[in-house]
């Protein structure tokens, strides 16, 4: 009787034990990413949703540890959203193809390719290229940080200086050329936006998050462009560009767990499509890891997403994410 009595106490003690560390780990990442809820109800909704996602995190990762799977996962800032609430928030557009053949007499010729050009790696941030990562919010925006980072890598090639460039304004100002300011829009209906009318700095023109009454000014712009160029839709036209010119803007499907909880890693997921596309990111490189190929990605998630901002995926694996089907940079 005293034996089963001990075993009863051990048993409370580790359940209480375990709930004590899982209360501390919920009021930890409440207070890291500043999360606040309306009342009781949707903090209890929104801690069961966490803990789910906290146990498919930790499911996963012991498959990686078992090296079936490439990437790890970690808890991030999307930790309180289900995997449709995820995609409805960060996933307003749809890239339609007609949009990337959008004022098509803007597109200069690619040059053919060569595969000479073509290195092992390389990495644009190392040279000064490109500027820090920001978070894009609940606005879906990312086609701007796609455009604005190509652009920004496109002044600092031509004149030595990197200068932080208005999101904001694409998201405020370009609806004239289809674009939707939260709701989505394209990465060259953006760029048709510059070439028409310049684009100001983030300081002059601050990101907010959040769609608003343009208020573009002419005399305080800092960049333009002439044209655009469409790269061929295959990884080895992609890697020359990457290679010779600089940070590209591409496309990618992202509707995938790997992406809302993407910490490290090599992502190789057999549920990233590579014929749809839903968000828009820059590629700053490519290299290879224990013979594994990638391609160094700069998202508009924040910092504390993936490896400070930055994904890797899988290169040369069946155009993985549709990374090289429309991919676009600035002159």
């Amino acid at each position: 009787m005293k034996f089963c009595l001990f075993i009863l106490y051990i048993l409370n003690a580790a359940i209480g034990s375990s709930k004590f560390n899982s209360d501390a780990k919920w009021s930890m990442w409440k207070v890291t990413h500043r999360k606040q809820y309306a009342n009781l109800v949707e903090e209890t909704n929104r801690r069961i949703i966490w803990q789910a996602n906290l146990q498919e995190i930790k499911t996963h990762n012991m498959e990686y540890k078992r090296r079936r799977v490439s990437f790890k996962m970690g808890m991030n800032h999307f930790g309180d959203l289900s995997s449709s609430e995820f995609q409805r928030i960060y996933h307003h557009q749809s890239f339609k193809q007609r949009s990337f053949v959008y004022i098509i007499q803007e597109v200069k010729p690619f040059l053919p390719f060569n595969n000479s050009f073509i290195v092992r790696s390389v990495d644009w941030r190392k040279k000064g290229y490109v500027t820090p990562v920001y978070y894009q919010g609940t606005c879906g925006s990312c086609y701007g940080f796609a455009a604005t980072g190509s652009l920004e890598a496109m002044i600092f090639k031509k004149y030595g200086k990197l200068i932080k460039l208005s999101e904001q304004s694409i998201v405020d100002c370009s609806s004239y050329y289809g674009n939707l300011g939260c709701s989505g829009g394209s990465i060259i209906r953006a760029y048709k936006f510059v070439m028409e009318n310049g684009i100001q700095s983030a300081d002059t023109y601050p990101y907010t998050a959040k769609a608003g009454t343009c208020r573009h000014n002419k005399s305080s712009t800092v960049a333009t462009m002439s044209h655009y160029i469409k790269v061929h839709s295959n990884e080895e036209a992609l890697a020359q560009t990457v290679s010779t010119v600089g940070p590209v803007a591409v496309c990618v499907h992202t509707k995938t767990r790997s992406w809302q909880f993407y910490k490290s890693g090599i992502l190789y997921d057999p549920l990233c499509k590579n014929y749809t596309y839903d968000h828009g990111i820059l590629v700053v490189g490519f290299g290879i890891q224990k013979d594994e190929h990638y391609w160094i990605v700069k998202n508009s998630w924040g910092s504390r997403w993936g490896m400070k901002g930055y994904i890797w995926i899988a290169k040369d694996r069946n155009n993985h994410c549709g990374i090289s089907s429309y991919a676009t940079y600035p002159e």
